[in-house]
């Protein structure tokens, strides 16, 4: 039976008696189609955590940028505590979502938008009971921004800079890449600085010259475009640009440094790169339509949040206790990812693990 908590195998019937009876003292459950959903879970973490009974797997979905991140950081959580083990499956952050409200297991959700978890999880109900969300908060923990990052042994690489890049793309020279905007959230912000880019530059021409009269974000939208490539996710980009497969790619900052490119940075008007409320709210001025939807612009911030269908809620707040923690933070930084400080929890805050609002700003 899928429950929250999992046990060793020596635990046995035993461990699982002394749970039950743990939860009862604590003042009980709710048991919603075989979910375990706790009432005081503050209480119920601190007596768990002293009998040390939970062990087990921890499922977590993630944006293919926070890849590396994650996994390093697992692999030292787990070496902390032995019996856990953390399995990272990494999509684009739309996927998540998706894979999420289809039933796939998972204990916590990392996404490279907020707007993720905002928009696609936190206003709908779990189909088999619709008194609950898919989630109810969220924790804002990391920035990024949009770069070009390129290959510096190929043509294009040696030649490209921060004045040429656009004429270079719309001649039609080289083999570009970016990510696809409906299933990763760094295909619609690419395509949100090119809109951005078709205004600002030609703003700015003495800073920024030549110019495309046309713009960059029609050329790249053109199915006919013979040197744009749509990956999956933007994780998909970077072994290809690596190898010299691609010139140059719009991806993150934190992947081009992850992956030892070099990379040319956009201005901040256009990157999505600053929290700042000014810059928010002036890339909140501009927006992209695929044929699924319309996305708008904002500063880019990942989030987190473990979903109300979680099974092993014990050892995820755990994790992301560990994960905004300041050695936490230290293995993002370290990997080249901007970390939010202190994180921002946002939602429904009477939801949030008192263990995690306490490390958060609201």
């Amino acid at each position: 039976m899928s429950r929250d908590l999992k046990l060793s195998r020596g635990a046995g019937i035993k461990g699982l008696a002394l749970i039950l009876i743990i939860c009862v003292v604590l003042g009980g459950t709710a048991l919603y189609y075989g979910w375990y959903i706790p009432q005081k879970e503050e209480q119920q973490q601190r007596v768990l955590s002293l009998y040390g009974l939970p062990t087990g797997s921890l499922n977590i979905l993630c944006a293919g940028s926070l890849s590396r991140v994650l996994t390093a950081a697992a692999q030292n959580f787990e070496a902390k505590h032995p019996g856990v083990n953390i399995f990272v499956s990494a999509h684009g952050s739309l996927e998540c979502a998706s894979l999420l409200k289809q039933g796939i297991q998972c204990d916590i959700i990392f996404v490279s938008d907020f707007n993720v978890i905002k928009k696609e999880l936190y206003p709908y109900p779990i189909p088999w009971n619709p008194l609950i969300n898919y989630a109810d908060w969220w924790v804002d923990f990391a920035g990024n921004q949009i770069v070009i990052a390129y290959n510096p042994t190929t043509t294009i690489g040696r030649m490209i800079n921060e004045t040429n890049w656009y004429t270079i793309l719309v001649s039609g020279q080289g083999r570009w890449a970016r990510a696809n905007p409906d299933a990763d959230p760094c295909g619609y912000r690419t395509l949100i600085t090119l809109n951005i880019s078709d205004t600002f530059y030609p703003d700015n021409p003495s800073v920024y010259p030549n110019y495309p009269p046309s713009g960059v974000l029609n050329y790249v939208l053109n199915p006919s475009c013979p040197n744009m490539v749509v990956a999956a996710k933007e994780y998909d980009i970077m072994g290809p640009l690596q190898a010299g497969q691609y010139d140059a790619g719009f991806t993150y900052l934190s992947l081009a440094l992850q992956f030892g490119l070099p990379y040319i940075e956009l201005p901040e008007n256009v990157s999505l790169g600053s929290v700042l409320p000014e810059y928010d709210e002036w890339y909140s001025q501009w927006s992209i339509s695929t044929l699924a939807k319309t996305y708008w612009g904002s500063a880019i911030k990942y989030a987190a949040t473990i979903p109300n269908t979680a099974q092993n809620r014990f050892w995820a707040i755990e994790f992301l206790k560990f994960l905004l923690s300041s050695e936490g933070q230290a293995i993002l930084t370290a990997g080249g990812q901007p970390v939010i400080n202190p994180p921002v929890a946002e939602g429904n805050l009477a939801k949030v693990p008192s263990q995690i609002l306490s490390l958060c700003k609201y």
